[in-house]
């Protein structure tokens, strides 16, 4: 199997290398960093949605569409990428998700654990300390390969993150941050000064260790010039304005992954008497920490409070039913607004 240990790259190579082996039906695994930081955006998510494109043209921050799953995410050199490309029909790949993520990602558990930090696998595709996410990780198919990317974090710009995502407002965008601090940890969190005495490449090869106890010696290979044509065809592709802008859909509500089994969204409902924002936390499927604002809340007798308790353990898809159930039995009018002081 290849391996491609190619330590500091421009970071249009940090995500073209995977894509090009995996349409040439390469099996391969690729470590590298990017030189410059950058945005990069799952493939089925919308990039008017996700990112805040005047901070990122204002920044000089690049966007990238992937051709795998997970969520948008923040890049840069504090963080080591591990790429594995395998054919669909390698005998190491089992047809259940579930088993491929716990089998393949256990190799970067082990590399956690080397550097004295207890991580373990968490369901589904998370690698955590105690509650914490320690790990970025996305999979799809690419060609007849499955792909599977992540990455180990010396340190996370959580600022810039909060800043790159697209937000209804800066309430919401402060609740994001405060939520990211408290659920994702990075080395230098666990270690302290010790993540010092740790480089990427350093990282890298307890990387390419552990991914050859589990599936045998690689071979290092040097980029060649089938590689490289394929990845200069890609990224004619995969830096176009309408491979970045596909799936446009409409908004309905804005919701932020943190973590496995943990979002946060704000959802615009309208409502008899007004507008209403409602910002609560998905934990494992169900709402929770409901909170309530705008317009509809200045009507008297709207009885927020017992909403809010009744938007509490239900599924987000049932929010908006729940806001209509609590005003059905009086539908009260909406107030005429005057210039006369009240």
């Amino acid at each position: 199997m290849e391996l491609y240990n190619l330590g500091r790259v421009p970071w249009e190579q940090s995500q073209l290398i995977y894509h090009a082996l995996a349409y040439l039906g390469r099996e391969a695994m690729c470590t590298c960093f990017p030189a410059t930081p950058y945005f990069s955006i799952g493939y089925h998510q919308d990039i008017s949605q996700e990112v805040d494109l005047d901070f990122s043209t204002d920044n000089k921050i690049p966007v990238f569409r992937r051709e795998v799953g997970g969520g948008a995410v923040y890049l840069d050199s504090n963080q080591v990428f591990f790429q594995l490309v395998l054919h669909q029909k390698n005998p190491h790949i089992s047809m259940c998700r579930e088993a491929f993520y716990r089998k393949f990602l256990e190799p970067v558990v082990k590399v956690y654990r080397r550097l004295g930090i207890p991580a373990h696998y968490r369901r589904t595709a998370d690698i955590a300390v105690g509650d914490r996410k320690i790990s970025g990780i996305g999979a799809g198919e690419i060609g007849d390969c499955a792909v599977l990317v992540g990455n180990v974090i010396l340190d996370f710009d959580f600022d810039t993150m909060c800043k790159m995502l697209r937000m209804p407002d800066e309430s919401f965008r402060a609740r994001v941050r405060a939520a990211m601090e408290d659920n994702m940890t990075t080395v230098r969190r666990e270690i302290g000064n010790q993540a010092s005495r740790w480089n990427q490449a350093e990282i890298a090869g307890l990387l390419v260790a552990e991914f050859e106890k589990l599936l045998g010696s690689f071979v290092p290979h040097d980029v060649d010039s089938e590689l490289r044509c394929k990845m200069e065809e890609l990224q004619d592709l995969m830096t176009t304005r309408d491979w970045l802008h596909q799936n446009n859909r409409p908004a309905v509500a804005r919701i932020v992954t943190i973590r496995s089994g943990l979002q946060l969204c704000q959802e615009s409902v309208e409502t008899p008497v007004g507008p209403m924002s409602i910002e609560f936390e998905i934990r494992d499927g169900v709402s929770a920490h409901v909170s309530i604002s705008g317009e509809a809340c200045q009507h008297p007798g709207s009885e927020f409070a017992r909403l809010e308790s009744a938007l509490i353990g239900i599924s987000p898809k049932e929010i908006r039913t729940a806001v209509s159930e609590h005003f059905a039995p009086v539908q009260m009018p909406t107030p005429i607004l005057t210039d006369e002081p009240v």
